[in-house]
């Protein structure tokens, strides 16, 4: 039987158990798998050994004209002319400034195998091309369906121009990759949560103060403000910045990177987010709190134009919280005075503290350290942040050496996962509410078993033993 669009025999296709008054009511309820190589999709069997997309993600993806042609035929091509997907991939590595040779060393996969994969006279395995398309931060899914993948063109020209400036490949490499995390954990949270939006109270601003209205009386606004959106406390500490980046359903990647970079700040389409270093400033945890709450200063109030979808920021910016009259850079100077603020409200530490004896530079140590502790912030920062605090009322430069080591509840808030994770193969990039919005897709049948698996870098039979360990840690 010959189906068409109008047809009410989707229980061919979806199975008769799956029932429902349409064509996505039965995806939903089916237990029919689709299975995809370079070129077709078809029917999954027990010997198949393509990528695996549930019925309700092979709908949703490639739309029931598709469908039908697999249950007609037998099998429906993917590709809409014989370039793809090779000219897609070739087009988005250049693009990115990267060579064969970075994309082989970056992925540890044969350069021949890449060259094939660029190549239209070549018919290459697509658990290869997958690796490929995501580390080039392309939608790995419609790679060869969708001429560009849903690549971000403006994206890509910075990350080239990052490159110009002194970037190594292996870092645009990774970058790229970590774009592709941040937007398929955005696209499956949307999938999950349709008319979710945390972010609708925030109105984005290119407002950075004058004479009269400094940027960090802006700043502190804008923080005080975040507070409230939050339903936070204007007083109490934060106890998990990678908990309130959850709640406001941005993804929070912790990557190893050059120890110059603190973060960054990365915009792919329409999905937002952060990026932190683990590896800077010998990964002290609130040194990296202050880097998340700077990009967020970023990523939730900057305009568009002026995100220019990547930020990089440096240790010496994220530390450098000194109120200059005149900052050479207003963005960069109210994100800074954002961070220290969210995390430490002025009226906070006074609350805190209580009056001190600004000649007595001992007992002025012993309120830094005292409240690095209790909020959540590095010594640098917090030491100039009580200085502006008191309103300069001590001499800053006069303040003995302060302990900057974080204490053990900090560190088991924010890098719970980092560390030890259940999954012991996935990427540290991968461990975070990554890992858990992965497990919840495929629950719901947004995603396959095996690309769940995939996608945390294990086996099927290892992701269904953790997968449940894997929710319980978020």
């Amino acid at each position: 039987m010959v189906l068409n669009k109008t047809s009410n025999h989707w229980m061919n296709i979806f199975g008769v158990d799956a029932v429902g008054s349409s064509a996505q009511d039965r995806a939903f309820a089916s237990s029919v798998k689709f299975v995809r190589s370079q070129d077709e999709l078809g029917l999954w069997s027990p010997s198949a050994t393509g990528r695996v997309f549930t019925a309700k993600e092979a709908l949703a993806l490639f739309g029931a004209e598709r469908l039908i042609e697999v249950w007609n035929e037998g099998s429906a091509i993917l590709p809409p002319n014989s370039s793809e997907p090779a000219k897609t991939l070739r087009e988005r590595r250049e693009a990115l400034g990267l060579t064969q040779t970075d994309l082989s060393k970056f992925l540890k996969m044969d350069l021949g195998t890449i060259a094939k994969a660029e190549s239209p006279d070549f018919t290459s395995g697509i658990h290869d091309l997958t690796r490929i398309a995501i580390s080039l931060g392309l939608e790995d899914a419609v790679l060869g369906f969708q001429p560009g993948a849903s690549g971000d063109n403006s994206l890509a020209v910075r990350l080239k121009e990052w490159k110009r400036d002194g970037a190594k490949p292996n870092t645009i490499a990774k970058l790229s990759s970590i774009t592709w995390i941040i937007a398929t954990q955005n696209r499956l949270q949307r999938l999950l949560a349709p008319n979710s939006n945390p972010m609708a109270g925030f109105v984005k601003s290119d407002y950075y103060g004058n004479s009269s209205y400094p940027v960090w009386d802006i700043a502190s606004e804008l923080a005080l403000k975040t507070r409230k959106l939050m339903g936070l406390s204007a007083t109490e500490p934060i106890p998990s910045l990678r908990v309130l980046c959850q709640g406001l359903q941005i993804p929070l990647i912790h990557s190893s990177l050059h120890s110059s970079i603190a973060g960054c700040t990365l915009s792919t389409g329409s999905a937002r987010g952060v990026v932190v270093n683990v590896n800077g400033n010998d990964g002290n945890v609130w040194v990296q709190r202050a880097t998340v709450a700077h990009e967020l200063g970023h990523l939730l109030w900057d305009t568009d134009e002026r995100l220019k979808s990547l930020v990089v920021d440096n240790l010496d910016q994220i530390e450098k919280i000194v109120q200059e009259r005149s900052p050479k850079d207003w963005v960069e100077a109210r994100a800074n005075a954002f961070a220290v603020e969210l995390i430490a409200p002025k009226a906070a530490i006074r609350e805190f503290v209580g009056p001190i004896d600004t000649t007595d530079s001992s007992t002025i140590s012993e309120a830094i350290r005292k409240c690095m502790v209790h909020f959540g912030l590095s010594a640098t920062a917090m030491r100039y942040h009580l200085w502006n605090a008191y309103d300069r009322s001590f001499d800053v430069d006069n303040v003995r050496s302060i302990d900057p080591t974080p204490t053990d509840d900090w560190k088991g808030r924010e890098q719970f996962t980092d560390d030890f994770f259940v999954l012991p193969d996935t990427p540290l990039e991968r461990r975070g509410e990554f890992a858990a919005v992965i497990v919840k897709s495929e629950r719901e049948k947004w995603i396959s078993e095996e690309t769940a698996a995939f996608y945390l870098e294990t086996n099927v039979h290892s992701y269904q033993a953790k997968s449940n360990e894997i929710l319980s840690l978020f």
